[in-house]
């Protein structure tokens, strides 16, 4: 498969870079996107398929989790096992930004990225 460089500019991405990043995910396509310190290989999380590759891209093993990166609050709420309220907390007060918060997952997110 040939590589798609889409350049997003982060202070005014285009909607038509944003859709194709999409479309790419939505297809099972693994995306590279840069953080604030390194490049994330992301993919839909509840695509099994997507979820096998990124794990063999990154040569990781089947027991290890996958970090689950999210949107907004809300998302985290759904697809955590539980938010305290230490984590709304720290969220609402760091994010967005470079915070990672790890909580355990609900039986919403599939084993296969928990591990």
């Amino acid at each position: 498969m040939a590589t798609d460089l889409i350049e997003i500019d982060p202070e005014h991405p285009s909607p038509e870079a944003l859709e194709r990043a999409e479309a790419h995910i939505r297809r099972g396509d693994i995306v590279a996107i840069p953080s604030d310190t390194l490049y994330i290989l992301a993919a839909d999380p509840f695509n099994l398929r997507a979820v096998g590759r990124v794990f063999a891209a990154k040569g990781r093993s089947a027991n290890q989790s996958l970090p689950l990166l999210v949107a907004d609050l809300l998302m985290a709420q759904d697809l955590a096992k539980e938010a305290t309220s230490r984590f709304f907390l720290l969220a609402r007060h760091f994010w967005p930004g470079p915070l990672t918060i790890i909580v355990p997952a609900s039986a919403k997110v599939p084993l296969k990225v928990t591990g």
